[in-house]
């Protein structure tokens, strides 16, 4: 358990970091949030937050679209990342959540208008995903995917993850590792909390963000990464049947970072073992979240040099 959390400005005792069970951000799920990592690298003695100015963009997005007003700037909730890891002497990987909640309104009711937002900043110690022999085992939900026109799914919030719960705890109770949604149209959408990216022929595939999945931050990291190492890349639609013939099936997200997936609805994938694009993706992820693999751009130190390597949109 860390020591200190962060809210609304200041560093505080964990147990302090809190909001009313009355707030709408607790009554309703009104709230946005985002989890980002640092990466903890031996060889620099440096802990890296990993893409933090865009993530903070896409919280500035959701913000705006759940009608959220930001109470603080990107640079400050950057501020408040590293003076937390440093609070809590993080010298390991770490999560961080980074939330704006919807407060109490003036008369008490859950969904009348209000300027309360409760901002908080936790962060705990988590490792990377160990590579294994075998993929998750995977269903395809009976639950479908939400979608632009109910709950904006570019939305990352609180609110949007019950629906992923009622698939996990399916899934889970079926047998499964984890669930995959379709969305209305019945195309492959994401899995819980993670997007889905295939392999077939040597070509990457992954939905397009118009089919119910987050615009999400890794998928665009481990495309960018394909690119580089050689593989084609293709967003497009992708059919449920598709899955069960593809090569290799992954997950990735800043949770799962790059998750092989062995079976779906009990038909093995491949061999049902991580990939060799898989491998090679994931080698290249750890590798550039951990400062030894270019894309220096990415990488906020904590520790160190932070001037030099932050983006701009952070300095000053």
């Amino acid at each position: 358990m860390a020591a200190f959390g962060w809210q609304d400005g200041e560093i505080v005792p964990w147990d302090q970091c809190v909001i009313h069970v009355r707030t709408q951000g607790a009554m309703t799920g009104t709230s946005v949030f985002e989890g980002l990592r640092g990466y903890w690298s031996d060889e620099d003695e440096e802990l890296y937050l990993f893409r933090v100015d865009d993530h903070l963009r896409r919280l500035e997005q959701s913000a705006k679209i759940a009608r959220i007003p930001a109470p603080f700037s990107r640079a400050e909730l950057a501020d408040a990342c590293r003076s937390l890891a440093v609070a809590n002497e993080f010298r390991e990987d770490i999560h961080f959540l980074v939330t704006y909640y919807l407060g109490l309104s003036d008369d008490l009711i859950m969904m009348t208008p209000t300027s309360d937002v409760v901002t908080s900043v936790t962060a705990v110690a988590r490792g990377g995903r160990a590579i294994t022999d075998r993929g998750l085992s995977c269903q395809v939900s009976s639950w479908r995917r939400i979608s632009e026109n109910d709950m904006p799914p570019r939305v990352k919030a609180g609110a949007n993850y019950y629906h992923g719960r009622l698939a996990r705890l399916e899934a889970n109770h079926n047998g499964y590792d984890n669930a995959i949604f379709l969305d209305a149209s019945g195309n492959v959408a994401e899995s819980t909390g993670a997007c889905v990216m295939i392999v077939r022929d040597g070509v990457v595939a992954t939905p397009l963000v118009t089919d119910g999945i987050l615009d999400s931050i890794t998928r665009n990291t481990v495309g960018r990464l394909a690119v580089e190492l050689g593989y084609e890349l293709v967003e497009r639609h992708i059919g449920r049947s598709e899955l069960y013939v593809s090569d290799e099936v992954f997950l990735c997200g800043t949770g799962a970072e790059v998750t092989a997936v062995g079976s779906i609805d009990g038909l093995e994938i491949g061999d049902a073992m991580p990939g060799p694009v898989t491998r090679a993706l994931r080698t290249a992820y750890q590798d550039v979240v951990h400062g030894r693999g270019g894309h220096r751009e990415w990488l906020t130190h904590v520790y160190g040099e932070v001037a030099a390597e932050e983006p701009e949109a952070l300095r000053g």
